[in-house]
C-alpha cells in the first residue's frame, strides 16, 4: 500500500442491502455484507484513496464505504461483464496517464459508450464529501402555475351560504393539517348532493375563498369530469397547466404516472366537478400528501369507494331559497309576494330551479302564472323522460321556463333547443353557436349574441369570459332536458355539419380553427350517421396532419374510437399510437412515422394511404425503405407504464382479467389486462419487490421482496393482510399451492420456507442449496416443490415433509427460474448459461435444451395447456417455444432493456412481460411474431458503410460480426465472422473491392467484399481499434485506437507504415481527405487533430467541443470538416485554417455519427436521442429529422445524396431515403 492513489478493486455481484457476492478459492459464491465492508474500510481510511466495486447492484455498498473513503465507484443496476471490463480499461488507462479519479471515472463511462454498451450510466461515483444525512427533496419541474386554473366564474346572483362554505373550508383546511399516515395518499373530500343543488357553485366559491387560496400556494385546479368524460384529453390539459408544455399520453395509465410526477412536492387543490364513476376519479388520484382533492358527485357510494371524507350538501332552507329567489327577481325578500314560498316549495328549494323561476318573474311573468305552471307541469312526461333522476323539481322548472320562453320569444326558444347538439360538460365557443344559428335561423352575429345574453339572464345557460372569447355552458341537467325534447337528434347534427360545410369547400381538412371543429367533427359525423364520410375522413392524411397541428395526438387517436370495429382503421390507429411519443414533440414527423409503421400492410385502403403518404406533397421527410419501425397490427398490443424503476415480476390472475406487477420502486401495481388501466398501487415493502404470485382463487396476492419479507394482499382492495418474516436475506421467489393454502418462498439466504397462507405461520425450512435460491415452483398436484439456485442446480422436494428427493444438474451457470407443467410431468428451467432445459420431474432426467437467447435467460412461463413455453432474457427479447419439441416459434422484440419476467394468460393467447425499461408489455400470440420488422444484428450496430455503386451495405456490430446487405432489397447477403471481440467500425474501399473492419480485439481485418473472404489481419494496436478510414486510391488505411494513437497501414503490403501520436485520450474516429493528403482524427480528449498522411506530422488541433468527440467527416471538396460530440452538438470547421465556422444545435443527447453528402451541401447526424437529423451545411439549419425505435449509433449517406443507412444500439438497421423538393427521385441533389 505504498502507491498513490491507493486503489482497491472488487469484482462481484451486489445484492443491494444484503451485500456483495465474491467467489472463494474454490469458485463458490460467498456473501459479504455491506456493513462488513464498511467496517473493513474504517481501518484503512487514511491509506486508501479509492475503492472500485465493479459488480451489479453495488451502489448501496458504495455509499456505505464512502463514509470512510474519498472515492468509491459502484453500479446502480445490472452491468454486463463486458461493460464492466470496458469501464475498468478506461478507468485505469486514465490513471496510468496521470489523470485524477474524477477524470478516470468519466473516461471509464466513455469507454462503455464507445464500445456500444447501453450501461454507460450504470457506474456511479460516490465521494466522501457528498454523503447526505437527509434525503434530497424533488424539485418542481416548472415555475408555479397561475393561482386558479379553469375555475368557473361564480354565477349571477350568487348566494354565498356562508355557514356551508365555512364548514367545507374548515374540513378542507383541517384535513390539510392532519398528519398523513400512508405516504402518497392525498386528503380527499367528497361534496355529495342531488343534481341542481349547488355543488359546483359551492366548490367554485371554495376556490375563490382567500383562506383556501393561501393554504394552496401552488394553485387551485378545476376539471369538470361529467358523465362521458374524455379523460385522456383532461389529463393532457392538466399536465400542460402544471408544466407549461403540451404533453401526450398513450393511455390514461401513462397520463396518471406523468401527473403523479408533476404533482410531486406541490401544495395544491384539485377540484373534480360532476364525477359519476369512481374509476374516473381514480384517474386523477395523483396528488401528494401536501395537496387535497375535492370531488363533487351525486353518488354517496362513490365517496365511500374513494375513501374520501363525506360532505353532504342539503337543499337550501326556506330562508335561503327565498333569498336566492329574490336575488334573481331583483327585489328584497320583504318584497316577495306570498306565492314566492309556494314557488320555492315546488322547486324543492333547489338553486338551479329557483334561478329559472326567478328569471321568469324578473322578465314579467306574473308570480301566479309561474306557480300555476309549476303545479300543472306534466309530471308523467317528466318522470318518463327522466326516470333515472329521483327529483323532478328541477325538470319542472326547466320545462316551465322553456314553455314561457316559447310563448314570449319563439325565435330564442327555437335556437335554444338547437343547443342539444353539443356534448355535455363542454365549454362551447360563442362563435360556434353563432355559426350554427346563422345557418339555421339566418341570424346576424349581433342578434345571436343577444339571444345568448337573454338565455343567460334567464338562467338557462351560462356565459363565461368576454367577447369575442365568450364561451357557453349548460348545466348537465339542462343538457339532459334539451336532448330529451328532440324528436330527431340526427337532424340537429346534420344541420351543424352543413353550417360548417359552407366554409369547407376544399374538404373537411380546411375547417376553421375555432376551438371546436377539429375536436368534434368525427363525433358529429357519427351522430349524423354519415358513416362513409367519417371513414373517408379517418383515411385522409390531410385531416390527420391538420388535426394533429391544431390539437394533439391524443385528440387524433380519439377520432378512431368512433369506428371501433373497422379493422383497417384500427391498424391506422395502432400506427399512430405507436408513434405518439414522437408526434407529441414532433408533429412534422407524421408522414415518416405513419408510413414507416404501415409498410407491412397490404389491404387496398392501406396501400392507397401509403401511396398517398409516399407522394410527399412537397414536404421534406425521411422515408423508410423497409419495415424498420415497430409495425402496426403486430404482436405488441400495449405498453403499461407507471412504475418508476425496473419491473421485476408479473403474474396474471386465473380469470385472465388482472395483472399484478412487482418493481424495484418498492411497489406492486394492479392492472386491468383488457384495458391496460392501472387499478391500484400496493405499498408497504421497504425495498425492491422481486416476484409476485396470485392465488388460484384470484383473491390473494403474495409478494417477495429484498426487504427479506413476503407480504400477503387482498387483490380486490389492495389492503395488506399480513407480513411473513423469517428469511435472513432477500426473498427472491414465491409460489402458491393449487389449493391456495400453502406458500413456498425462495431466498438469497440459500433456503426455501414453507408457510401457511391463512395464518402466515412458517411451517418448515428446506435446506440443501449452497448458494442463493432464485426461483421456486409448486407442482399442480400440490405434492412437489422444485427450486432453482445460483449453485447451478435445481432441487426437487416433497412439499408435505420437506425432504429433498433429487438434484438436477446440467446447467453450466446459475439457474434463475423454474416452472412445472400443468400435468406435473415436466420441469423447465432458465439459466445464466443462456439456455432453458426441459426435465422429467419423476426421474430428473434432462430431455432437451432450448437454445437461442444471446444472454441470460431470467424467467419463463408454461401455458395452461402445456403446449407453449415463453422465456424472458437479458437480451431484451421474449422467445416462444414448443414444450413438446423444443422448437422456437418466434421472438418478440420491443423492450429496450432486460426482460425480467413473463407470464402467459390462461387463454394461452396473451403474454405479459416486465422489463428493466420500467414497463410491462402486453403481447398477442394470435397476431404472430414481430417478423415484419427488418432486424440487423443481435447487438448494437457500431458502424455502416455503403459501397460506391450504392448496391451494397456492410454493417458492424458488437455481436462480433459484420453483415453484408443488398441495399435495394434489404436482404442479407452474408455474414463476415472472424473478430473475437466487438466490431467497432467498417469501411468499404472507394474501388468497391475491399472491406476493412476495426475491432475491440485490437485488430483490423481486411475482407473481399464480393466473396466475403478474409484477406488479412492488421496487428499493431495495443488497445481497441475504434475506427478506420480508407484513402481515395484504396491503397492506405488509417486506424484509430483506444491506445490514444492512429496507425497508417499499406493495404497492398499489409504493413504498418507509421504511428501518429499526440492525443491524450482514446482516438474515437478518423477520416481521410478526398485528395488523400490529410487525416483528421477525433478523440476523447475533446479535440480533433489534423495530420499530414504522408509524413504523419500533426498540423493543427481543433478545439471547441466540451466533451468527447465521437466522429468526423470531411466534405468532398476537402475544405470543410464536421464533427460530432458527446456535448450534443456538431461543429463545422475550416480544414485549411482550423477555424470553427458554426455549431449545429438540436440534438438532446450525444451525437454518435456524422456523414456529409457527396455535393457537400447536406450533413446527416445520428444521436443517442433516437433521432437522425439532416442539416444544411451552409446555413447550419435543420432540414428534417427522423426518430427511430432506439438510440442511434452510426449513419452514412450514399453517393446518390439521398439514401441513408443507420444503425441503433438495439441492433436495428435502417435503410432510409431523404425526400423533398431538394431531392429528385433518382437521388440527385438539386442545387
Amino acid at each position: 500500500m505504498d502507491e498513490t492513489p491507493q486503489i482497491i478493486h472488487f469484482a462481484g455481484r451486489g445484492e443491494g442491502e444484503a451485500g456483495l457476492f465474491f467467489e472463494d478459492e474454490l469458485g463458490n459464491p460467498k456473501l459479504v455484507t455491506g456493513a462488513a465492508l464498511a467496517g473493513l474500510f474504517t481501518l484503512f481510511a487514511e491509506d486508501i484513496h479509492c475503492v472500485i466495486l465493479n459488480g451489479c447492484y453495488t451502489q448501496e455498498q458504495a455509499q456505505a464505504i464512502a463514509q470512510h473513503i474519498d472515492y468509491v465507484v459502484g453500479m446502480q443496476q445490472e452491468i454486463s461483464n463486458e461493460a464492466a471490463q470496458a469501464f475498468a480499461v478506461g478507468f485505469y488507462d486514465a490513471l496510468g496517464a496521470g489523470r485524477d479519479i474524477e477524470f478516470a471515472f468519466e473516461l471509464g463511462r466513455s469507454a462503455i459508450q464507445i464500445e456500444g454498451f447501453p450501461e454507460s450510466h450504470t457506474p456511479v461515483l460516490v465521494q466522501k464529501s457528498s454523503i447526505q444525512t437527509e434525503p434530497l427533496q424533488p424539485l418542481s419541474e416548472q415555475p408555479p402555475p397561475e393561482k386558479l386554473w379553469r375555475v368557473p366564474e361564480l354565477p349571477p346572483h350568487f348566494l354565498p351560504r356562508p355557514q356551508t362554505l365555512k364548514a367545507l373550508r374548515e374540513k378542507v383546511l383541517n384535513n390539510l393539517a392532519q398528519p398523513v399516515v400512508m405516504t402518497g395518499h392525498q386528503q380527499r373530500i367528497g361534496v355529495q348532493g342531488m343534481g341542481g343543488i349547488g355543488k359546483s357553485v359551492l366548490a367554485a366559491a371554495l376556490a375563490y375563498d382567500p383562506q383556501v387560496q393561501a393554504a394552496f400556494p401552488d394553485g387551485i385546479y378545476w376539471l369538470t369530469v361529467g358523465i362521458e368524460p374524455n379523460l385522456l384529453a383532461q389529463q393532457t390539459d392538466l399536465a400542460e397547466a402544471l408544466c407549461g408544455e403540451r404533453q401526450v399520453f398513450e393511455d390514461i395509465n401513462e397520463g396518471k404516472t406523468r401527473l403523479q410526477t408533476l404533482w410531486q412536492g406541490r401544495q395544491s387543490l384539485l377540484i373534480l366537478d360532476d364525477v359519476w364513476r369512481i374509476d374516473d376519479a381514480e384517474v386523477f388520484n395523483v396528488l401528494g400528501h401536501q395537496s387535497t382533492l375535492v370531488v363533487t358527485t351525486r353518488d354517496s357510494e362513490l365517496i365511500t369507494g374513494l375513501g374520501a371524507t363525506d360532505f353532504s350538501l342539503s337543499v337550501l332552507n326556506d330562508d335561503q331559497a327565498l333569498e336566492l329567489l329574490a336575488a334573481w327577481v331583483g327585489v328584497s325578500i320583504s318584497e316577495l309576494p306570498s306565492q314566492a314560498q309556494a314557488v320555492a316549495r315546488e322547486c324543492g328549494n333547489l338553486p338551479l330551479a329557483l334561478a329559472q323561476c326567478g328569471a321568469m318573474v324578473r322578465d314579467l311573468t306574473p308570480w301566479p302564472h309561474v306557480l300555476s305552471a309549476l303545479q300543472d307541469s306534466d309530471l308523467e312526461f317528466i318522470q318518463k323522460q327522466f326516470s333515472h333522476y329521483s327529483y323532478p323539481d328541477v325538470f319542472k322548472a326547466l320545462h316551465v321556463s322553456a314553455t314561457v320562453l316559447a310563448e314570449t320569444n319563439p325565435i330564442a326558444a327555437e335556437r335554444y333547443q338547437e343547443l342539444a347538439v353539443f356534448p355535455a360538460d363542454e365549454l362551447i365557443p360563442e362563435a360556434v353557436i353563432v355559426r350554427l344559428w346563422q345557418y339555421t335561423g339566418a341570424l346576424k352575429e349581433r342578434d345571436a349574441g343577444k339571444i345568448l345574453t337573454t338565455l343567460s339572464s334567464k338562467g338557462m345557460l351560462r356565459l363565461e369570459g368576454d367577447y369575442p372569447q365568450r364561451q357557453v355552458s349548460l348545466h348537465d341537467l339542462q343538457q339532459d332536458y334539451l336532448q330529451a325534447q328532440q324528436a330527431d337528434e340526427k337532424a340537429l347534427h346534420q344541420e351543424l355539419l352543413e353550417a360548417y360545410q359552407q366554409s369547407c369547400t376544399e374538404g373537411w381538412h380546411r375547417g376553421p380553427k375555432d376551438g371546436y371543429f377539429y375536436e368534434h367533427l368525427a363525433h358529429h359525423l357519427k351522430q349524423a350517421e354519415r358513416t362513409d364520410e367519417l371513414r373517408q375522413l379517418l383515411w385522409d392524411y390531410r385531416w390527420m396532419q391538420r388535426k394533429l397541428g391544431v390539437t394533439d395526438i391524443n385528440a387524433l387517436l380519439l377520432d378512431y374510437e368512433t369506428l371501433p370495429r373497422d379493422k383497417d382503421l384500427n391498424i391506422v390507429q395502432s400506427g399512430l399510437r405507436l408513434s405518439s411519443h414522437v408526434l407529441n414533440q414532433h408533429p412534422e414527423q407524421l408522414r415518416s412515422q405513419l408510413y414507416g409503421r404501415l409498410l407491412s400492410q397490404n389491404s387496398p385502403d392501406m396501400t392507397a394511404l401509403t401511396q398517398s403518404l409516399a407522394q410527399g406533397q412537397g414536404e421534406c421527410w425521411i422515408r423508410c425503405l423497409f419495415p424498420h419501425l415497430n409495425q402496426a397490427g403486430g404482436a405488441l398490443v400495449r405498453t403499461l407504464t407507471g412504475h418508476t424503476d425496473s419491473v421485476t415480476g408479473v403474474s396474471i390472475s386465473p380469470d385472465g382479467q388482472t395483472v399484478v406487477s412487482a418493481s424495484r420502486d418498492h411497489t406492486l401495481k394492479v392492472w386491468d389486462l383488457a384495458t391496460g388501466e392501472e387499478l391500484r398501487t400496493l405499498t408497504g415493502h421497504t425495498n425492491f419487490v422481486r416476484r409476485v404470485s396470485i392465488s388460484p382463487c384470484g383473491q390473494t396476492v403474495v409478494s417477495a421482496s429484498r426487504d427479506k419479507t413476503l407480504k400477503v394482499w387482498d387483490l380486490e382492495t389492495g389492503r395488506e393482510l399480513r407480513t411473513l418474516t423469517g428469511h435472513t436475506s432477500s426473498v427472491t421467489g414465491v409460489s402458491i399451492s393449487p389449493d391456495g393454502q400453502t406458500v413456498v418462498s425462495a431466498s438469497s439466504d440459500n433456503t426455501l420456507k414453507v408457510w401457511e397462507l391463512e395464518t402466515g405461520e412458517e411451517q418448515r425450512t428446506l435446506i440443501g442449496h449452497t448458494s442463493s435460491v432464485t426461483g421456486v415452483s409448486i407442482s399442480p398436484d400440490g405434492q412437489t416443490v422444485v427450486s432453482a439456485s445460483l449453485d447451478k442446480t435445481l432441487k426437487v422436494w416433497d412439499l408435505e415433509t420437506g425432504n429433498e428427493q433429487r438434484t438436477l444438474k446440467g446447467h453450466t451457470s446459475s439457474v434463475f427460474d423454474v416452472s412445472i407443467s400443468p400435468d406435473s410431468q415436466t420441469i423447465v428451467s432458465a439459466s445464466r448459461d443462456k439456455t432453458l432445459k426441459v426435465w422429467v420431474l419423476e426421474t430428473g432426467n434432462e430431455q432437451r435444451t432450448l437454445t437461442g437467447h444471446t444472454d441470460f435467460v431470467y424467467s419463463m412461463s408454461i401455458s395452461l395447456d402445456g403446449q407453449t413455453v415463453v422465456s424472458a432474457s437479458l437480451d431484451n427479447t421474449i422467445r416462444v417455444w414448443s414444450l413438446k419439441t423444443g422448437n422456437e416459434h418466434g421472438t418478440l422484440t420491443g423492450h429496450t432493456d432486460f426482460v425480467r419476467d413473463v407470464s402467459i394468460c390462461p387463454n394461452g393467447q396473451t403474454i405479459v412481460s416486465s422489463s428493466s425499461d420500467n414497463t410491462l408489455k402486453v403481447w398477442s400470440l394470435k397476431t404472430g411474431n414481430e417478423h415484419h420488422t427488418l432486424k440487423g444484428h443481435t447487438s448494437s450496430v457500431t458502424g455502416v458503410s455503403i459501397s460506391p455503386d450504392g448496391q451494397t451495405v456492410v454493417s458492424a456490430s458488437r455481436d462480433n460480426t459484420l453483415k453484408v446487405w443488398n441495399l435495394k432489397t434489404g436482404k442479407k447477403l452474408c455474414t463476415l465472422i472472424g473478430h473475437t471481440e466487438y466490431v467497432t467500425g467498417v469501411s468499404i474501399s472507394p474501388d468497391g473491392q475491399t472491406v476493412v473492419s476495426a475491432s475491440r480485439d485490437n485488430t483490423l481485418k481486411v475482407w473481399n467484399l464480393k466473396t466475403g473472404k478474409k484477406l488479412c489481419t492488421l496487428i499493431g494496436h495495443t488497445g481497441s481499434v475504434t475506427g478506420e478510414s480508407i484513402s481515395p486510391d484504396s491503397q492506405t488505411v488509417v486506424s484509430a485506437s483506444g491506445d490514444n494513437t492512429l496507425k497508417v497501414w499499406d493495404l497492398a503490403t499489409r504493413q504498418e507504415q507509421r504511428t501518429l501520436t499526440g492525443h491524450t485520450s482514446l482516438v474515437t474516429g478518423v477520416s481521410i481527405s478526398p485528395d488523400g493528403e490529410t487525416v483528421v482524427s477525433a478523440s476523447g480528449d475533446n479535440t480533433l487533430k489534423v495530420w499530414g498522411l504522408e509524413t504523419g506530422e500533426e498540423q493543427r488541433t481543433l478545439t471547441g467541443h466540451t466533451s468527447l468527440v465521437t466522429g468526423v467527416s470531411i466534405s468532398p471538396d476537402g475544405q470543410t470538416v464536421v464533427s460530432g460530440s458527446w456535448d450534443n452538438t456538431l461543429k463545422v470547421w475550416d480544414l485549411a485554417t482550423g477555424q470553427e465556422q458554426r455549431t449545429l444545435i438540436g440534438h438532446t443527447s450525444l451525437v454518435t455519427g456524422v456523414s456529409i453528402s457527396p455535393d457537400g451541401q447536406t450533413v446527416v447526424s445520428a444521436s443517442g436521442d433516437s433521432t437522425l437529423k439532416v442539416w444544411d451545411l451552409e446555413t447550419g439549419m435543420e432540414v428534417m429529422s427522423f426518430t427511430g425505435e432506439g438510440a442511434f449509433r452510426c449513419c452514412e449517406i450514399a453517393l446518390d445524396g439521398c439514401t441513408v443507412v443507420a444503425g441503433d444500439y438495439g441492433g436495428q438497421l435502417y435503410f432510409l431515403r431523404l425526400e423533398g423538393p431538394n431531392f429528385t427521385g433518382d437521388g440527385e441533389v438539386i442545387s
